[in-house]
């Protein structure tokens, strides 16, 4: 389990070193890091499901590009 944690903390440091770096999009970064790797972008996205940070830098980003409809950052209930 450890090794699981390590080996994502691992790739989630290497996408952003790549996006900062080569000043790209994290979205591209990921795909940079496929490429690297010969990865199929499906297989990273499996391994990104795992890393919340990763899913979270990724919505953001996919929401401000209009990818993916907006989620709401504040839940309301009334009762």
């Amino acid at each position: 389990m450890p090794e699981d944690i390590d080996r994502l903390i691992l790739i989630g440091s290497e996408i952003d070193k790549l996006a900062s770096e080569l000043e790209i999009d994290y979205i591209e970064a990921c795909m940079v890091y496929c490429e690297k790797y010969d990865l199929e972008p499906e297989l990273l996205g499996e391994v990104i499901k795992e890393h919340p940070k990763m899913v979270s830098n990724l919505r953001k980003e996919a929401e401000s590009l209009n990818i993916l409809e907006k989620s709401n950052t504040m839940c309301l209930q009334f009762e």
